[in-house]
Formats: structure tokens, C-alpha cells, sequence
């Protein structure tokens, strides 16, 4: 089945990232600046498309039958950019969550790293990620469930993206991007709506922390005078997060607006093709759900997106799980 096929994947790319990951620490005194931010690309890409290359030879396929790639047009990009950049308040929200039980490590890498300059930055910490995360991810372990409900792909996307970070602190707001990310490919049938909308949020948030890194660094007395004031006032404290909070619900609210009009948009473009009778092998990755609540035209493929998980599929994803959980108990 499809589906275990990408389960078994999915347990072999974190196996994978794991070994890889000690070899490459033991290669990083070989390198003249072992903190490059070009570093940090051949990593991603030797933890991540290496895998998969491997993996596609071995069962020969072509990485193009694991690619939607259907046109997205320009509405959908202008949808695209707009929610990339709405949904960040929220994440930053879920971030901050998470810092609340352990450190955040990528803040503290992006002040070290702050020195460098921005387009290499932007080139490790950006586009590599959402070119190899999104080929992986919203590519191949996503095209294995199509025959199942959106929900379940969406929930297991969200929670292996999740778990590939290795960071505790990341694991919510990745959680929600990743099913963020897996269904806005699903609903435009194109893998470079989640690399824009991955590319966009990486490089907003590497531009703003470098940003505020030199920002401090040339203007260490008045930010100094700033961070004691918001310490030491208790008033102060509730301005910054009733501000904080005002913006979250605003960039929701736009967030909100703006995905219901991607979403009918979207539904729609395909409802069209289908009556227009092209574009039918798009038509059929639609949901049962959509078919049946009349959003779009699905051709029958003689099965049911209702089935259950056997008992192999779950010990796949506990052994998922189980893994991360141990690897970062060891950690931390």
C-alpha cells in the first residue's frame, strides 16, 4: 500500500538524518568556516534529498510522479505571499510557547550567525530548507496518501515535520506549518505554492532577527535602557503583550479572510477544469468529501478513503515517535 510505503519512508529519512547528522559533525573540522550558512546547505541537502535520491533509485521512480505541479497562477501566489506573511504572528505565538518550556536554539543560532551576510543566510536558512523540506514532505511522503482522508495525511504531515527538526521548542509551530504547508498543496495541487509560502516565512524571520542583531549591536545603550524598562515595569510588561496580542488577532483576522478566498478560489479553478473535461488527473486527488459535498468533480478510483489504519501502519508511527522522543531526552 502507498501509504506504509510512505510510513517506512518516513522512518528511513530520520534514520537517516540521525546518521547523518553524527557523520557530518565529524566532517564539520574539514571545512575552513565550519559556521558558514553554506554549510548548513550541503547539510540539508545530504540529510535530506540524498535519502531521497537513494530511495527512488532503489525502487525506481521518478521523482516527477511525486511532484504536483500544476500551474498556480497568479492569484494564487498573491493568496500565497499574503498568508505567508499573516500566519507569522501566530507562529512566532506558537514559538513563544514553546520557549516557555525549552530554549530557543535557532534565536540563539541566528545571533551567532548574524555577522554573515544576509543573502548567504537567506541561501542556508531559506531557500535550501524549502526547496529539500518541501520535496520531501509536501513531495514525496504526501503524494503516498492519497487514497487516504485529508485529515489523517494532514495530521501525519504536520507530526513527522514536526519531529524532523529535533527541537522540542520548534515541534508546535513546525506541527502547524507543516499542515499548514500540506494543505495549501493539496488545494492548488502544486508543490511550489508550500516552497514559496516556506521560503517566505524562513527568510522573513532570518531578515528580522539579523535585523535586530546589528540593530542592538549599534545601538546597545537605548536598547539596553528599553530591555530594563520592560523588565522592571509591570505596566510596561502588560503594553508589550496586550500589543503583542493585538497584532496576533489582526493577523489572524487577515490571515482568516484571506485563506477563505484561496480556498474558494482554488476549489472553484478545479470544479471548472473539470466540467471543461481537462485536467482530470488532477481532478482525481480531490477528496471524497469535496466530491461529495458538489466543490468538485472526482472520478471514481474504486476506493474508499474511510478504511482504518492496520496494526502495522501504527507501529510505524509509534517507532516515529519513539525515536524522536528518545533522541531528544538524550539531548536535552
Amino acid at each position: 500500500m502507498a501509504h506504509r510505503r510512505g510510513l517506512v519512508f518516513m522512518l528511513y529519512i530520520l534514520v537517516f538524518f540521525l546518521v547523518g547528522s553524527a557523520l557530518f559533525g565529524r566532517l564539520l573540522p574539514l571545512f575552513n568556516d565550519a559556521d558558514s550558512p553554506l554549510v548548513m546547505l550541503v547539510y540539508q541537502v545530504l540529510t535530506l534529498l540524498v535519502p531521497l535520491g537513494l530511495w527512488l533509485l532503489f525502487f525506481r521512480e521518478g521523482i516527477n510522479l511525486h511532484l504536483p505541479h500544476i500551474r498556480l497562477g497568479t492569484t494564487n501566489l498573491i493568496y500565497i505571499v499574503g498568508l505567508s506573511i499573516f500566519l507569522q504572528p501566530a507562529m512566532s505565538a506558537l514559538s513563544l510557547v514553546g520557549s516557555l518550556f525549552f530554549p530557543n536554539l535557532v534565536a540563539e543560532l541566528l545571533l551567532e550567525k548574524a555577522d554573515y551576510p544576509l543573502a548567504l543566510l537567506i541561501m542556508g536558512m531559506a531557500v535550501t530548507p524549502a526547496i529539500c523540506e518541501e520535496v520531501v514532505f509536501r513531495g514525496y511522503f504526501q503524494s503516498t496518501f492519497k487514497e487516504k482522508p485529508l485529515a489523517v495525511m494532514l495530521l501525519l504531515n504536520g507530526l513527522f515535520f514536526g519531529i524532523l527538526h529535533f527541537n522540542p521548542q520548534q515541534f508546535l509551530y513546525a506541527f502547524a506549518m507543516g499542515i499548514f504547508f500540506a494543505y495549501i498543496v493539496h488545494l492548488t495541487k502544486s508543490i511550489r505554492a508550500a516552497i514559496i509560502s516556506h521560503f517566505i516565512v524562513n527568510a522573513s524571520q532570518v531578515s528580522l532577527m539579523v535585523f535586530l542583531s546589528r540593530y542592538m549591536d549599534t545601538h546597545t545603550e537605548e536598547m539596553e535602557i528599553v530591555v530594563e524598562g520592560l523588565e522592571n515595569t509591570e505596566i510596561m510588561e502588560i503594553i508589550q503583550y496586550s500589543l503583542l496580542g493585538a497584532i496576533l488577532l489582526v493577523s489572524s483576522i487577515f490571515a482568516g479572510f484571506i485563506f477563505y478566498y484561496f480556498r474558494q478560489h482554488n476549489l472553484e479553478r478545479f470544479a471548472l477544469w473539470g466540467k471543461e473535461g481537462v485536467g482530470e488527473e488532477v481532478i482525481a486527488e480531490a477528496t471524497q468529501e469535496e466530491a461529495e459535498r458538489g466543490e468538485v468533480v472526482l472520478e471514481e478510483t474504486g476506493q474508499t478513503a474511510s478504511k482504518k489504519f492496520a496494526l502495522l501502519d501504527y507501529a510505524l508511527i509509534l517507532a516515529i515517535v519513539a525515536l524522536y522522543v528518545f533522541v531528544v531526552s538524550g539531548i536535552h
